[in-house]
């Protein structure tokens, strides 16, 4: 059985808020790898 932190002691906000960070994050750096790619292979718009 797991000891409770001593430390640490989660709300409701960060227990909801984690999550969503962390989605937000991925899709952040989804984002940015298909901007990459899509410059490699040349079909990102030049002005």
């Amino acid at each position: 059985m797991k000891r409770k932190s001593k430390r640490f002691d989660p709300t409701r906000w960060t227990t909801r808020l984690v999550p969503i960070v962390l989605a937000a994050l991925l899709l952040g750096l989804a984002v940015t790898l298909a901007i990459v790619i899509l410059a490699a292979l040349g079909l990102t718009p030049s002005y």
